[in-house]
């Protein structure tokens, strides 16, 4: 497993804090980096899709839009196979179990920096 799953002993509680928030920090950046880098395969017909939503929240809610419309494609479109790669054939059942918590985890955290950015 990527984070650790023991309970510290006394004593131990920040040297483990600080080594799973090391960890869960890197693997969000490797996938941010993975997600900025997928964008340019990003399929057409999905492009065409949100161009043509993107147009009608434009008139609706003006330039705030393209906030919304980012955070629907994050939320909708990259976080699930994050959070629950097993359901897309990214890996198997018995691997996704191994790493559950890393995976909620991380996905999590995307969430919330999409939200507050």
């Amino acid at each position: 497993s990527l984070i650790s799953y023991k309970k510290p002993l006394e004593g131990e509680d920040k040297e483990l804090l600080k080594e799973n928030a090391e960890k869960l920090q890197t693997l969000v950046s490797e996938f941010l980096s993975s997600i900025y880098q997928s964008i340019q395969h990003f399929p057409k017909e999905l492009r065409s899709v949100l161009k043509i939503l993107y147009g009608s929240l434009y008139m609706k809610y003006g330039s705030e839009c393209d906030r919304y419309l980012k955070y629907f494609v994050f939320r909708h479109i990259y976080l699930p196979p994050i959070a629950s790669p097993h359901h897309y054939g990214i890996i198997r059942e018995g691997l996704f179990s191994e790493n559950h918590r890393t995976s909620v985890l991380v996905s999590k955290v995307l969430n919330n920096l999409a939200i507050n950015k």
